[in-house]
């Protein structure tokens, strides 16, 4: 279980590095093939792309643990305040993820001008980030509702 987890974490980054320069491509309205533009993207953003990938993974880690662990914590107005923090700032780097990995294989920058300029487009778009958070928390439950209520329809979608 390890080696798979240590997989995941290695490969993680890439993978969402050459899905972000599909989906980018995709948006734009270029010809994509799937597998030589993903294995170019990987090769050209390996080295920044795995950085990242194994920065994110391990942001995304911590931020669960500390999530689970402070919600076990008996209440008190700290561990309330630490909670509600953790809240925010998982909400923050969440939307911050919608403009990393675009701007890692747009842009040639480095991790610390990547994540300051992610939080100052979530800083800049807050009315918009909010409305696509909501979306996809209102596509996630139809989903769920569909998959409860009518399974074969829900495992397709």
């Amino acid at each position: 279980m390890g080696a798979l987890l240590l997989f995941f974490a290695l490969t993680f980054g890439l993978w969402n590095v050459g899905l972000a320069y599909l989906m980018r491509e995709l948006v734009n309205g270029n010809p994509v093939f799937i597998f030589a533009d993903m294995k170019h993207a990987i090769k050209r953003n390996f080295k920044q792309g795995l950085l990242f990938g194994l920065l994110d993974f391990a942001l995304i880690v911590i931020l669960f643990v500390d999530f689970n662990y402070l919600g076990a914590l008996p209440s008190s107005f700290y561990s309330d305040f630490m909670y509600m923090a953790i809240i925010a700032i998982s909400l923050i780097y969440l939307i911050m993820r919608f403009y990393l990995y675009i701007m890692l294989v747009t842009f040639d920058m480095n991790v610390k001008k990547l994540f300051k300029n992610a939080l100052i487009f979530v800083a800049l778009g807050i009315k918009r980030n909010l409305l696509a958070i909501l979306w996809i928390v209102a596509m996630v439950f139809i989903n769920f509702l569909l998959f409860v209520l009518l399974p074969p329809l829900g495992l397709i979608f």
